[in-house]
């Protein structure tokens, strides 16, 4: 049960992208611009299900069908995406991160699957064979005032996040 539960959630979660196909999102070229780990190859996987946290911490779909993401040879791999017209009323830039979520990756992992106390919440890059199997602590999202948004994820086996049983 538990697996099926967890193929669900890369359509619900933060699964990074850089998208070509959407006007708000990042080209190609902006995401690779990105600190890339050691030398990586950047593959595009298809993904019409990704996600931003916006300003009141609620996800916020751009829409993507493509994901791009960077590997290295000793396993991390990098994913970024970047879209503008992100709504955050407060008026200020705001931060996200594993252990400050924002309610909407909450309410996924914990009050809808029940799969999670609470924090921390990991994200999910996809590994090279296209399989949601990269879970990671090591994320950061910001939501400028203005509504441009920017999230990265890093997975490196020091960050990789452990399913409690």
């Amino acid at each position: 049960m538990r697996k099926r539960l967890l193929a669900l959630i890369p359509l619900l979660t933060i699964p990074l992208v850089a998208c070509t196909d959407q006007p708000t999102a990042a080209s190609d070229g902006d995401a690779v611009d990105v600190p890339t780990l050691s030398k990586g190859a950047v593959k595009n996987l298809p993904d019409p299900e990704c996600a931003v946290i916006d300003g009141n911490g609620d996800l916020f779909g751009v829409g993507c069908m493509q994901q791009l993401a960077t590997y290295s040879r000793n396993g991390n791999a990098v994913a970024v995406v970047k879209a503008s017209g992100v709504p955050n009323p407060t008026g200020k830039a705001v931060h996200w991160d594993a252990y400050n979520p924002g309610r909407g990756l909450l309410e996924i992992y914990v009050d809808i699957y029940g799969l999670l106390d609470g924090p921390p919440i990991p994200c999910v890059i996809p590994d090279v064979n296209g399989d949601w199997t990269l879970w990671t602590l090591n994320w950061k999202g910001m939501v400028s005032a203005s509504g441009n948004a920017t999230m990265r994820c890093v997975y490196s086996k020091n960050f990789e996040f452990q399913w409690p049983d």
